[in-house]
């Protein structure tokens, strides 16, 4: 690769503070955001931008689901909420535009960038675990009716909990590295912090990183043992990762809460118990009011600024049991673009998704899968596009991951 420019390398600083941002602070995130953004405006000719964009269509129409949530000013009637959701969901515009149009970066720039975001992950996880053994009997009591975790710092529980899976497997990519991106103890230290992460994952006991870790984990696994026919490692690696989570049970008291209040969710839920306050049951319940919103409004939904409106009144024509502060929106990426954006907001969402796994597969990073399956499984329990944090880390990793050259025979240790 060339001499990077000097647009590329602010671009890449402004990333950088992105990285730290996601997991530590957004005002630091919004900062980097518009640093990584503005130096691909100005880098080039419009021409040359458009030729740079047209290279990578997955990310181009990944992008267009900003533009549609833009459109849909003409169908909705709530326009201050509107403007709230099109502000969030700039950056999944601009910033797939600013990656497309500078990238690819080098390298040792991916690796710097995910030393950045699992460090920064490890801090608020290490902070937030002194936190909670400080005040444990009290955070164990809202663990054990549904509650979250409090972060140290202001960040949401469930949106960290995704970053922190993902840091387990770039901590374990940088750590494994035949090439250093600083200095060579990089590598002890970064297998280290991936590690530490994973126990900390425990401990804060968010269920839908913690699923996307393990089911990202089985899956890479299976493919890397399988495809190098070592079957009876494949068993023991099932084993091994069916053990884990049961010694955590056993072994950490506030992971025990939590899939204890798991269970206790479901077991009401579908037993025709309250669904009020409980986690699981409100999302039962959002998803259903939503899916009939969009068998109502299939082609383009209600209008995601009059989602919240409809969302209620939906939930009074079904006759929920939910009380009116428990009417939410769905906590789920998909069916929420269904039932706000209908089909002309699901095409661009789904089609810019799944492109990678489709065209080339064989080019892509196991780092990628990785990305792709734990931000994937993310977008089933959270409307991760819905705030800024979820939308720069779907901007940043989608691309970054794909970037990373693949060897003819590399293995999974690169």
């Amino acid at each position: 690769m060339n001499s990077p420019s000097i647009f590329q390398k602010v671009s890449y600083a402004g990333l950088l503070m992105a990285m730290a941002g996601i997991a530590t602070s957004p005002a630091v995130l919004s900062i980097g955001t518009v640093v990584m953004i503005l130096p691909a405006v100005v880098s080039m000719s419009p021409k040359a931008q458009w030729g740079r964009i047209r290279k990578d269509p997955g990310a181009g129409i990944l992008a267009l689901l900003a533009v549609v949530m833009a459109l849909s000013w003409f169908w909705t009637e709530d326009q201050e909420r509107w403007m709230n959701m099109v502000r969030v969901k700039l950056p999944l515009f601009f910033g797939l535009y600013s990656l497309m149009v500078l990238g690819p970066f080098p390298k040792r720039w991916i690796k710097i960038a995910m030393m950045v975001l699992t460090l920064a992950a490890f801090v608020t996880g290490f902070a937030t675990v002194i936190d909670y053994l400080l005040h444990r009997e009290q955070i164990e009591m809202q663990i054990q009716v549904s509650k979250p975790m409090h972060l140290v710092f202001d960040i949401n529980h469930i949106y960290f909990s995704i970053t922190m899976a993902f840091t387990v497997f770039a901590g374990i990519w940088v750590g494994r590295s035949k090439n250093c991106a600083l200095h060579p103890v990089e590598r002890p230290v970064m297998l280290g912090l991936a590690l530490a992460n994973m126990a900390i994952m425990h401990v804060l006991t968010a269920r839908t990183g913690l699923l996307a870790f393990y089911i990202a984990a089985l899956l890479l696994g299976l493919w890397y043992l399988l495809n190098q026919r070592k079957y009876l490692l494949a068993v023991l690696m099932v084993v091994g990762i069916t053990a884990l989570p049961v010694a955590g049970y056993f072994s950490v008291s506030s992971f025990r809460h939590r899939v204890d209040n798991t269970f206790m969710d479901l077991n009401k839920y579908f037993n025709d118990d309250d669904p009020n306050y409980l986690s699981i049951g409100m999302r039962f319940e959002s998803w259903k009011a939503a899916l009939h919103l969009f068998e109502e409004h299939p082609a383009v939904g209600v209008g995601m600024g009059d989602l919240q409106y409809e969302m209620d009144r939906q939930y009074l024509k079904e006759d929920t049991n939910l009380t009116d502060e428990n009417f939410l929106l769905p906590h789920n990426q998909v069916i929420q673009t269904m039932a706000g954006l209908g089909i002309l907001g699901l095409l661009p969402l789904v089609i810019g998704w799944f492109y990678p796994l489709v065209v080339r597969p064989k080019e892509k990073h196991w780092l990628f899968y990785a990305f792709w399956v734990i931000l994937g499984f993310g977008m089933m329990g959270e409307s991760v596009l819905e705030r800024q944090i979820g939308v720069m880390l779907v901007v940043t990793l989608y691309m970054m991951t794909r970037w990373i050259p693949v060897q003819k025979k590399e293995q999974m240790n690169d």
